[in-house]
């Protein structure tokens, strides 16, 4: 979803505190994902996810890993082109 978000934004660039706005207009969170976290306390699950995109970011399945998002230091997100390309991939697929 964050990279869904971050290529609504002008360069491609999403802030942290952007995200925790403007997930919950992209998806319906579900009853776990509002748990609050127990290895980050005052954060709910789904907050705490997009935060691990960069604490994990050499795992395999992880988009900054693919290519398709990079860390900005400070905060934030931005899409590549790969990310992009992805997404069209996707959403071409999915119909």
């Amino acid at each position: 979803m964050v990279l869904r978000v971050a290529v609504q934004k002008p360069g491609g660039y999403v802030t942290l505190d952007e995200l925790r706005r403007e997930i919950p207009r992209y998806m319906e969170l579900t009853a776990d994902d509002t748990e609050y976290s127990e290895a980050r306390p005052g954060e709910r699950m789904w907050e705490q996810s997009r935060r691990n995109i960069q604490s994990h970011h050499a795992s395999e399945t992880n988009f900054i890993y693919r290519g398709y998002l990079e860390h900005i230091p400070g905060g934030g997100y931005v899409a590549t082109e790969n990310g992009l390309a992805f997404l069209k991939r996707f959403d071409r697929e999915r119909g």
